[in-house]
């Protein structure tokens, strides 16, 4: 039998190797192959890194490896029949031990990877990854345990610093999404905020424009039908309403139906002026009034039978009401306060338009009665002088005897009668204006010639080329300054001869009036004469030019303008 030395190595140096080969080919014999197996035992024990350790049933130690020994800081022969408290263990660490080791000998089975702390002298803690198993005899019997561990202290610290990392960085970014959500909330609350101004101001704007195209409408207006049509289409343009109307006030104080305008599938309702009549007169004055049809005790008064509310304003002249401008809704509550200014503003605008009406009938009427005069004037300075000369000249031809003086005579009567008869012409066109469109120029002038040589005893010469092709604007441009030049000699001048020209050149028209009257200063014009002013003006209205010379004893006004339509 070969001899083992203590310490697990063969005696004689044999090697583990030739011990662990004589084992596993049975030449041992029994006790040999105890020994044999208990030091194959140490050695493996000896080399694996895990601790390794066992107990018995009073969880006392029966032995360890070097690296459990070191671990605990004791030799491993001091460590057996020793229990976890008299080993130095913590308290804590101790019971914590304890508890794990009657779990497995109690279940009777294993337990891995328990963490377990270890509290060291120095107060540093240390991790222990345990396993722990149940150790049976032949009979199955529990009869301690089997325990391996290793210091896992630094894996669960970087796992640990890691899970922290983590924490840190999902910390982080939920702070990071809650500021990127806050400012997308603002930045969205910002995005509405601007879109509701911008169509804030997109509806001011509108409004704006909508209430100056209706001032500019109203002005425009140049009879009473004009107001009435205005301000039923400026309701619908201003303000979302299904009917509109224009209510006005007769002498005997009741309102009649001016004016309408309805939504497709609303009817007016048989006698709602007068309805709204006991609406609004109690409450006069007033600026305007919003009507809730649908409110209990509320007076019925609408135009149409399926209106729920009714905006009203008066139309005011000098303080009192002429008028109503009514706006409705089949919806209840519809109208708000900027309804009530919308319809106030249409019903000042009717107001004002109103009152341009009366102003401009007014100032139609003093034209006629300013025309009628003028006409008259020029009846009785004129043409009634002529005929009245006329007469004269045909009673002294029964006192004549000598053939010549009657010769004489009868050319004067002839004079007349044809400046009498031009006079005449002219004054019609002056009555009907449109006459002129129609008339060629050169003989328009020859009837103001002809007209102004039977007020004055003048050589006149009239070189007049035919002219068809012109435009009116410079037709009628020449013929009032030809008109204006000879009334001007006539009024003001004493001339021998007067000579009127007519002329083309290449795409302008040239009118000439030149007397010997003896002139006068232009820088000496008396303050209330236009005359040549507005000449000057009717030329450039046509897209010409007119001027004026006055010298040694001679006048002439001349005025350019052009054959075609101006622009």
């Amino acid at each position: 039998m070969s001899e083992w030395s203590d310490n697990g190595g063969a005696a004689g140096g044999v090697s583990t190797a030739r011990l662990y080969k004589s084992l596993l080919d049975g030449d041992l014999d029994g006790g040999e192959a105890v020994q044999a197996s208990q030091q194959m035992l140490q050695m493996v024990m000896a080399s694996i890194p895990q601790g390794v350790f066992w107990k018995d049933r009073e969880l006392r130690f029966l032995g360890c490896n070097q690296v459990f020994a070191d671990t605990v800081g004791h030799d491993p022969a001091d460590i057996v029949g020793k229990t976890d408290v008299e080993l130095g263990w913590t308290t804590l660490d101790a019971g914590n031990y304890r508890n794990w080791d009657e779990l497995v000998i109690e279940s009777a089975k294993p337990r891995f990877e328990i963490h377990e702390p270890v509290h060291r002298p120095d107060g540093e803690i240390r991790w222990l990854e345990t396993n722990k198993v149940p150790l049976v005899d032949f009979h199955g019997e529990v009869v301690g345990l089997l325990g391996t561990f290793q210091d896992v202290t630094s894996r669960l610290r970087a796992q640990q610093q890691l899970s922290e990392a983590l924490n840190e960085l999902d910390e982080r970014v939920r702070e990071r999404t809650g500021a990127l959500s806050a400012a997308n909330e603002a930045l969205q609350l910002e995005v509405e905020e601007r879109s509701r101004l911008q169509e804030l101001e997109r509806r001011q704007r509108a409004y704006a424009e909508a209430l100056r195209d209706t001032a500019a409408a109203f002005n425009q207006a140049v009879d009473i039908d004009d107001v009435l049509e205005q301000a039923v289409e400026s309701l619908f343009r201003l303000i979302d309403i299904d009917v509109a109307a224009v209510l006005i006030v007769g002498d005997d104080g009741r309102m009649t139906l001016a004016r309408s305008g309805l939504v497709e599938g609303h009817d007016l309702a048989p006698g709602s002026p007068e309805g709204l009549e006991l609406a609004v007169a109690p409450l006069e004055p007033f600026d305007s009034k919003v009507i809730d049809c649908a409110a209990p005790g509320s007076t019925e008064a609408r135009l149409a039978l399926d209106s729920q509310s009714v905006l009203i304003a008066p139309i005011s002249l000098a303080g009192k009401p002429i008028g109503y401008v009514v706006a409705e809704s089949a919806e209840a509550g519809r109208f708000a306060q900027s309804d009530a200014k919308g319809i106030r503003f249409i019903a000042d605008q009717a107001a004002a338009a109103f009152t341009t009406v009366q102003l401009i009938t007014q100032a139609r009427e003093l034209a006629a009665v300013d025309e009628r005069q003028r006409l008259a004037r020029e009846l009785h300075d004129a043409v009634s002088q002529t005929l009245w000369t006329a007469c004269l000249s045909a009673e002294s031809l029964a006192t004549l005897e000598d053939p010549s003086d009657c010769r004489r005579e009868i050319d004067r009567l002839r004079t007349l009668s044809r400046g009498a008869l031009a006079e005449m012409r002219t004054l019609l066109l002056e009555l009907r204006p449109a006459a002129i469109d129609d008339a060629d120029l050169p003989g328009l002038i020859d009837q103001l010639i002809d007209a102004f040589a039977s007020r004055k005893n003048t050589r006149i010469e009239r070189d007049l080329e035919e002219i068809d092709d012109i435009a009116l604007d410079s037709k009628l441009a020449l013929y009032r300054i030809v008109q204006e030049a000879l009334n001007n000699v006539a009024r003001h001048a004493t001339p021998d001869e007067v000579v009127v020209s007519l002329r083309s050149h290449d795409d302008n028209i040239q009118i000439e009036v030149r007397d010997d009257g003896g002139g006068f200063d232009l820088l000496a014009i008396p303050p209330g004469h236009f005359g040549l002013h507005i000449m000057v003006e009717r030329a450039e209205a046509a897209g010409g030019f007119c001027t004026v010379d006055s010298g040694h004893g001679t006048t002439t006004v001349s005025a350019t303008v052009p054959r075609a339509a101006n622009g």
